[in-house]
């Protein structure tokens, strides 16, 4: 027996279409969408800030620090460059008092107009991290860290009594034309206690006017 043949429609199918409109649309939605992601991801100075701020420092976001590792520092010390350098430890509640010191004499808009300004471009910070969370019994870790100690030891000019000593925080170095030619250290006291703030402030008044003239100085 024949089957019975059915006399629906077929139905028609809807083709997509890329139409101007919504590729303009498409492509605007990508463009804010990854616009966002950029405003939610700090900004170096933005990082930098929200790790060192502290209400004893009152650090501003237009400051001229910037975070350097060892490597960054290591290549330009051997490119013979002229480097400040502060070492601290963004744990230690010190060490960003002390910075906060480097910034009152250094940034222009901080300090009062009885403050003498040092007109110094940048202060690299080398973060003592890697020496607050040193494990001794990890023979590789602190034979990478011995090297390093070395090696700033190493290019001490002769006018530097101190050996570097990494596992001491809150310290001013500046290097120049390959070597290390200021380091606070020799006028720093080796006991922290209440002094150590007055001792950092004149030790970075002499070192930040090192190499400065009468000009550079306001």
């Amino acid at each position: 027996m024949a089957r019975a043949k059915h006399g629906g429609k077929r139905r028609n199918k809807v083709q997509f279409k890329w139409t101007k409109e919504l590729i303009f649309f498409l492509i605007g939605f990508v463009v804010l969408i990854g616009i966002m992601i950029y405003c939610l991801i700090p900004t170096a100075k933005q990082s930098f800030y929200n790790t060192w701020y502290t209400s004893s420092n009152n650090l501003l976001l237009d400051n001229q620090f910037e975070d350097a590792s060892y490597d960054k520092l290591k290549k330009k010390i051997d490119n013979k460059e002229r480097v400040y350098v502060f070492y601290g430890y963004d744990g230690d509640d010190t060490s960003k008092t002390d910075l906060g010191i480097l910034d009152h004499y250094t940034n222009k808009y901080v300090g009062t107009n009885a403050d003498t300004h040092y007109d110094i471009d940048k202060i690299y910070v080398y973060n003592a991290k890697e020496a607050a969370t040193l494990n001794s019994d990890d023979e590789k870790a602190v034979a990478k860290f011995d090297e390093k100690v070395d090696y700033f030891n190493s290019i001490k000019s002769s006018d530097i009594n101190k050996d570097i000593n990494l596992k001491t925080y809150c310290q001013l170095w500046i290097f120049d034309n390959g070597q290390l030619v200021f380091s606070s250290a020799d006028i720093i006291n080796d006991s922290q206690g209440s002094s150590q703030g007055a001792n950092f402030t004149l030790a970075a008044i002499k070192g930040l006017g090192y190499f400065l003239t009468e000009k550079d100085v306001k």
